[in-house]
């Protein structure tokens, strides 16, 4: 058995994931450590009332500086933490600028995200990049393949392509078949893909009840600002050297008698 579904983003309508007659849709939540799609929650929404299964997918590098892995899953996972109760399937969008990052990246991403989710993300990618780099460790940790390969540009609509391309991997997840489909309900092109399974086989790739187990990081805490009193310091002088004045540096401190101060005292600054 297969499904049939698109996947979105902002560059569509917020009302597209209800419009369209499909199993599912996979919709664009985030890129890099900055962007956060202002379409997700209402395509997410629309796709939940209509009844049908979601994806949410994080588009690595999207423009911004490379800050690491980790720092990029966090951002993923941090704005998707209030959709989680829909158990979406995860997916890493790896393509354009996050190429030149490598496979280890990738697999750095996709296990920080299991690791606070429960949920094993997919991988997408197009079948080139499947013959490019080295994904061994990715698929021996069981990170499934969702890939992408036109034959043309021809319109299409919903219908089995054939076999998908031939990967490193076992078999694939998911396969993107075209970027020129023509839905009812869409006057423009959408991108058409077929899931390899049923409805209890895309649940498996959404962890199940897995999915409760994810938190938002933690914030790191202010450091404390402090000042040691050097010789011939005065809690005036203090105040006035760092931006304040002298009776919020005594009410901070405690001082009873702010013209009491001595070397080596440890001064709390604001």
């Amino acid at each position: 058995m297969t499904l049939f579904g698109i996947d979105v983003s902002a560059w569509q309508p917020d009302e597209i994931t209800r419009q369209i007659n499909c199993d599912f849709a996979i919709i664009k939540a985030t890129g890099g450590t900055g962007y956060v799609s202002a379409s997700c929650n209402t395509q997410v929404a629309a796709a939940i009332a209509s009844g049908k299964r979601i994806g949410l997918y994080h588009f690595a590098a999207d423009g911004f500086a490379d800050r690491g892995a980790v720092a990029e899953a966090d951002h993923f996972v941090d704005s998707i933490l209030g959709h989680l109760k829909h158990r979406p399937m995860l997916v890493l969008d790896w393509e354009a600028d996050a190429l030149p990052r490598g496979s280890a990246w990738a697999h750095a991403w996709l296990r920080r995200v299991h690791a606070r989710t429960g949920v094993k993300p997919l991988i997408y990618m197009s079948a080139s990049v499947t013959r490019q780099y080295d994904w061994h460790p990715v698929i021996a940790d069981d990170f499934g393949l969702w890939v992408a390969a036109y034959y043309d540009a021809a319109p299409r609509g919903f219908a089995n392509p054939g076999s998908a391309p031939r990967t490193p991997w076992p078999f694939v997840a998911m396969w993107q078949y075209t970027s020129s489909g023509r839905i009812a309900g869409y006057d423009g092109d959408l991108d058409l893909n077929v899931f390899y399974g049923d409805a209890a086989a895309w649940n498996k790739y959404t962890g199940g009840n897995a999915t409760n187990v994810a938190k938002p990081k933690p914030k790191q805490a202010p450091a404390t600002k402090t000042y040691t009193v050097a010789p011939g310091d005065t809690l005036s002088g203090i105040a006035e050297r760092f931006g304040t004045t002298w009776q919020h540096l005594a009410k901070l401190n405690g001082l009873a008698n702010p013209d009491l101060i001595h070397p080596g005292q440890v001064v709390r600054l604001p």
